[in-house]
């Protein structure tokens, strides 16, 4: 089993419990019992279950793979260091809590891209960047690109960078 497949196998032992979670909240805000209510299924965990592992099309629109970088060319020492840096950060990071966020500081945004790209690329994940002028300004559209975003960061080996 894939260390992706791990990690969901994980996260479904505690089905559940969060089922139990949301039929207790379902009746009390409806009167129905969960169990005999009719469901829907998001049509992107069904595509997942059957094998098609792709990005979310209402966060596809938002996102734009981080390209134009080229990552085959040596990082000056200075960067090495910082990608070293953040690595070790990363892998100091618990399992069970939530990666730290990192923060790149300086005027040379090409600097910044190509650190950020080559961490990424070392730890196997694909780098996308949200242009902050994409970011949705409604409270609900935001916690939907929220909860989308962290659903496909588990379900694809994928990470975030924001540009202005």
């Amino acid at each position: 089993m894939t260390h992706k497949k791990t990690e969901i196998a994980k996260k479904l032992k505690s089905l559940p419990d969060l089922l139990g979670v949301i039929n207790a909240y379902y009746n009390c805000s409806t009167g129905l019992d969960i169990t005999t209510s009719p469901t829907r299924a998001d049509e992107r965990i069904v595509n997942y279950l059957k094998g098609l592992n792709y990005l979310d099309d209402r966060l596809t629109n938002l996102l734009m793979p981080l390209q134009g970088i080229d990552g085959k060319g040596q990082l000056p020492p200075s960067q090495q260091a910082m990608v070293a840096t953040i690595l070790q950060h990363l892998k100091q990071a618990s399992p069970t809590q939530l990666l730290p966020v990192i923060q790149l500081l300086g005027t040379d945004k090409q600097s910044k891209q190509l650190i950020a790209w080559h961490t990424a690329a070392t730890l196997g994940v694909h780098l996308y960047r949200l242009p902050v002028g994409l970011l949705p300004t409604q409270i609900t559209e935001l916690e939907t690109f929220i909860r989308l975003w962290q659903r496909e960061s588990l379900l694809l080996p994928i990470a975030l960078t924001r540009s202005l």
